[in-house]
């Protein structure tokens, strides 16, 4: 039969605090994190959607959330890649935007 651990908590002292601050700041200087780089999307359907989600200050999960689809169905859309049209349907209406189908001459 396995054994249930128990979680304890206990405060740490002000010199303890002090050192894991010193330990976390010299990981940081030898390890510094990398700058996160957005790809400009393709131009057309993928900058427009990237544009009005970034206009609403949404994320690509709060989207989704609200599109009720995975954050990687927007990513997808936003990178040009093909996903099912009811999701991107679902997308884009979540967005305030239509899709229009306009005929060629």
């Amino acid at each position: 039969m396995a054994k249930e651990l128990k979680h304890v908590n206990r405060s740490l002292t002000d010199e303890q605090r002090q050192q894991a601050g010193a330990i976390r700041d010299g990981a940081q200087q030898d390890f510094p994190p990398k700058p996160v780089q957005q790809k400009t999307p393709p131009p057309g359907i993928p900058s427009q959607s990237f544009a009005a989600r970034e206009q609403r200050g949404m994320t690509r999960y709060e989207l989704g959330k609200i599109a009720n689809v995975p954050s990687t169905v927007v990513r997808a859309i936003e990178q040009g890649d093909g996903v099912p049209l009811s999701r991107f349907h679902a997308v884009v209406t979540s967005l305030g935007l239509v899709i229009e189908l306009v005929e060629h001459s």
